[in-house]
This record gives structure tokens, C-alpha cells and sequence, in this order.
């Protein structure tokens, strides 16, 4: 039986009850790609889990890269100017739509190949609690 698209998110979003409260968004924006990546198998993840062990759960050896030297990366749907659009009329109907669609999976897409990257170049011993507090975390408005 196939996993449906909540599934994974409900799955990677357990994820977050094993973190401070300032740390779960940035563990649940790792395990969620990682989710799309090994399926159910996110359920058994832990802030103690090595990246050897993900790497298993994918299917990935260190020595496999799928290099992505050329892609930028990309800012997510809601930097884009979605709103400012909205307001000009640039963006409407079923086009509308359908644009959102594509750019939300092209850009879903981006994020699962660029974890995949640093899962690779990552050393497996390396928890996915240190993997986390690596991460840089977005600054918020004052």
C-alpha cells in the first residue's frame, strides 16, 4: 500500500516532539524531505539516529552522489511573491493554479535532492540532532 502525501508529512512531524521547541521546524524541514526519500521508515527517527543509518533507510552509500553542482538553491513558494502577484492580477484562474502547483513541486523536488546531497557529504556518524543544530535557522522579524 502506497503512503499518501499526509502520511509522510504526519510521519516526518513526529519527528519534532524529540526537539526544543526552537529546533523542531528546522528538524521537521530535514525529515520531511527525508520522509519522501525512505517512506515509513522516518518513524524510527530519532535525534540519536546516525546519518549511517538513514543512509540505509534510502538506500544511499557514501560514495553515491547525485550531483547537483549547477542548482541554486531556491527560495520557498512563499518568498516568491505569490500575494504581490495576486494583487496585480498577474496570477489568475485555473493557470494561476496550475503555475503554483508546478513551482511548489519543482521546488519540493529541489529541497529532497539538495538533503540528499548533504546526506551524502555528511560523515555517518554525524546525529541527526547535530545535523539539525548545524542547519542555519531563519532570522525572525523584530
Amino acid at each position: 500500500m502506497a503512503l499518501s502525501q499526509r502520511d509522510i508529512e504526519l510521519y516526518a512531524a513526529r519527528v519534532r516532539l524529540h526537539f526544543e521547541p526552537e529546533l523542531r521546524d528546522a528538524a521537521y524541514g530535514i525529515a520531511l524531505p527525508l520522509a519522501r526519500l525512505c517512506g515509513a521508515r522516518i518513524k524510527a527517527l530519532r535525534p540519536q539516529t546516525t546519518l549511517a543509518e538513514i543512509r540505509d533507510w534510502v538506500g544511499m552509500t557514501r560514495a553515491r552522489t547525485d550531483t547537483l553542482a549547477d542548482t541554486a538553491p531556491l527560495a520557498p513558494p512563499e518568498d516568491l511573491g505569490w500575494d504581490a502577484a495576486d494583487r496585480f492580477g498577474l496570477l489568475r484562474g485555473p493557470s494561476a493554479a496550475r503555475l503554483r502547483r508546478m513551482m511548489t513541486g519543482f521546488i519540493e523536488t529541489a529541497r529532497v535532492q539538495l538533503i540528499r546531497e548533504e546526506l551524502v557529504l555528511r560523515s555517518g556518524r554525524t546525529t541527526f540532532r547535530q545535523w539539525v543544530v548545524s542547519r542555519p535557522r531563519p532570522r525572525r522579524a523584530a
